[in-house]
């Protein structure tokens, strides 16, 4: 017709490929008619065995979806691989929370009982809907940066926190916990190894360009004051239960326990206690970090990092928090009262604090114009 028309390519601009992303979709769904066929089937095994064979199909399972998912993709990148196969156990874990809450049945009662029995409790609850929740996005996000070559360091530090912290709450609450590990637990070493290798990939690498050490953008001093409000409030929350999880019987750390009782819940593992623990040793020195350095107008990389860091867990832990402190399963004296306005204030608090500060961070010293320069270093 004579008239020009201007593509993606012209402009020089790239096309987004969301296949891998569509594949790790797919693939995750398919855990709805393998757990079903699964927890059914393994009824007829003897029952001294079925620990065991559960273990042992695990493991077939995620050799087979590698295998299956290195066919249908076109990029032979192997944490696109371990990404899509940890999406389609997001599914697996969403499903067990949702058995859990009652929604579903039938898909994974076997594996509950005899496999896993501390995902029975509120907490374990808790950490299979974040993984089949907020994990799973997180894991489809970072298919999607990884399979168009963009930058993935910074999605890959928030997710690798919170994945690791709550392994290590779940590992530790195992082991000091009334559940003895079955076979079935050995389920869980992929999750706590394949994301340390990942860490090390990612801070190993070159540091990405697209931070600046000097602040490039003003966020105004309301929003600073808002964010270090909050960073002081985080604070002191945390501080206050770790002082909790070690026993403290000072006044001031009870109030809080007044509208927390779900700290003291050590049934089927103390799982609230270890989570504080974390809080206090590693948590409460990155706030105070942040804090120093919010009205700094240099800001290092490593306070990015740090806040990326502190970001992922502080997310996973309250979520884990909130969810048990409400939860049914929740011995009546020790939930919370869902209309408590200090419960919300104290967790919603802590959780929305060390985000603004992300976001703070993102606004005034990354440059937003040079974000996928280092997109191939991290492959």
């Amino acid at each position: 017709m004579g008239t020009n028309r201007a593509t993606a390519s012209d402009s020089g601009v790239k096309q987004q490929d969301f296949t891998d992303v569509k594949i790790a979709f797919v693939v995750s769904l398919l855990a709805w008619p393998i757990t079903y066929f699964v927890d059914n089937g393994i009824t007829k095994v003897h029952e001294d065995k079925r620990t065991f064979i559960l273990m042992a199909v695990g493991f077939f399972l995620l050799s087979g979806t590698i295998l299956f998912v290195r066919g249908l993709s076109k990029r032979k990148s192997w944490m696109n691989h371990v990404f899509t196969v940890f999406a389609f156990t997001c599914m697996i874990d969403l499903i067990i929370g949702l058995e859990l809450k009652g929604y579903i049945g039938g898909f994974m009662s076997v594996y509950l009982s005899i496999g896993e029995p501390y995902l029975s409790s509120p907490w374990g609850c808790a950490i299979v809907l974040f993984d089949g929740i907020c994990i799973y996005v997180m894991y489809l996000t970072l298919i999607h940066l990884v399979s168009n070559s963009m930058s993935w360091r910074s999605v890959g530090i928030y997710w690798v926190s919170g994945l690791i912290n709550s392994m290590i709450v779940l590992l530790f609450g195992v082991a000091s916990g009334k559940h003895n590990p079955t076979f079935c637990t050995f389920l869980n070493v992929p999750y706590a190894v394949f994301p340390i290798i990942i860490a090390i990939r990612l801070f190993s690498k070159e540091k990405e360009t697209n931070w600046s050490l000097e602040r490039i953008r003003a966020n105004g001093i309301v929003f600073d004051l808002a964010v270090a409000v909050g960073l002081v409030f985080s604070i002191w929350t945390v501080f206050a239960k770790g002082m909790l999880s070690i026993g403290s019987q000072f006044g001031i750390f009870q109030d809080l326990l007044n509208h927390e009782r779900a700290l003291l819940d050590v049934n089927p593992a103390p799982f609230a206690i270890i989570q504080s623990l974390v809080y206090l040793f590693y948590a409460a020195p990155i706030l105070l970090i942040s804090l120093v350095y919010n009205f700094r107008k240099r800001k290092p990389q490593f306070v990015w990092e740090l806040a990326l860091i502190n970001g992922g867990t502080i997310l996973q832990a309250q979520f884990s928090f909130i969810v048990t402190a409400l939860d049914f399963q929740t011995p009546k004296e020790l939930r919370s009262d869902p209309l408590d306005w200090i419960f919300w204030l104290n967790n919603l608090g802590l959780l929305i604090a060390p985000q603004l500060f992300i976001w703070s961070l993102y606004k005034s010293n990354v440059l937003t114009n040079n974000g996928g320069k280092q997109g191939n270093k991290n492959k």
